[in-house]
């Protein structure tokens, strides 16, 4: 986890030219971004300063997107700073004086999602795609927003050979968004006719297994199964793995 900053990357700068900095870039027309490079162990918070400047130059109003690795890196606050889904926005203005304009966030250093792997884990991950032959679709991400109080909304990217597929969908909540999302990147009538979840091994960090039965286009029904941490994204790969076995079958 040394090093960790280096997750960070500029991808949108409205100042000026161009820098590059090993797996960091920003984009402007006439400044400059810098980051300081702190290192941190997991659990640890760490605190980056982000610095923008202008050649020299007096500053207005500085804006910058970053993205950030969220399996590796969690947002806990930052000056003239919003987080959402992976990406913090800055936006700060100077008084017409400044040639710099200067920000810090804080984030935790996270471990990876299973920390300790039993054997009911390896049980679980071992069949976790019974797929025989090379799958058409595979997982690439996934986003959800969902809440009480609102609309379930879910954009999927997937795979297809070199292509890359990304659709957005809502629903009454986040499963069957990021179902009817996949449905899109496949362009079938898929009806799911069963779904099942159920935990798989004990503990915080327990495996979920999700099993789906689905009928694509009038077909006999197939079954999908996915395992993870994450119980909608093991859901997504037991849709997945059934449109799979769909295909190849």
């Amino acid at each position: 986890m040394k090093k960790i900053i280096k997750q960070l990357m500029a991808i949108s700068l409205v100042l000026g030219a161009v820098l590059f900095v090993p797996a960091i870039v920003s984009y402007a027309a006439d400044g400059t971004i810098a980051f300081s490079d702190p290192t941190g162990k997991v659990g640890e918070e760490i605190t980056i300063k982000v610095k923008m400047e202008a050649g020299g130059a007096a500053i207005g109003d500085g804006q910058a997107t970053i993205s950030y690795d969220s399996s590796k890196l969690e947002f806990i606050s930052g000056t003239n700073a919003t987080n959402e889904n992976g990406t913090v926005q800055l936006s700060a203005s100077g008084t017409g004086t400044e040639t710099e304009l200067n920000f810090e966030l804080k984030f935790k250093a996270l471990a990876d999602k299973k920390k300790v792997i039993k054997d009911r884990d390896l049980e679980a991950l071992v069949g976790a795609v019974p797929v025989s032959g090379e799958e058409r679709y595979t997982l690439d991400r996934f986003v959800i927003n969902s809440g009480n109080t609102i609309t379930s909304t879910a954009v999927i990217r997937m795979k297809k050979g070199e292509e890359t597929l990304e659709r957005a969908a809502v629903s009454d909540g986040p499963i069957n968004a990021a179902f009817r999302a996949i449905n899109k990147i496949v362009g079938k009538e898929v009806e799911l006719a069963d779904y099942t979840l159920r935990s798989m091994t004990d503990g915080e960090d327990a495996q979920a297994e999700s099993i789906v039965k689905i009928s694509i286009d009038g077909s006999e029904i197939v079954t999908g199964r996915g395992v993870s941490t994450d119980v909608i994204e093991a859901s997504i790969k037991a849709y997945i793995n059934g449109i799979n076995k769909y295909f190849i079958d």
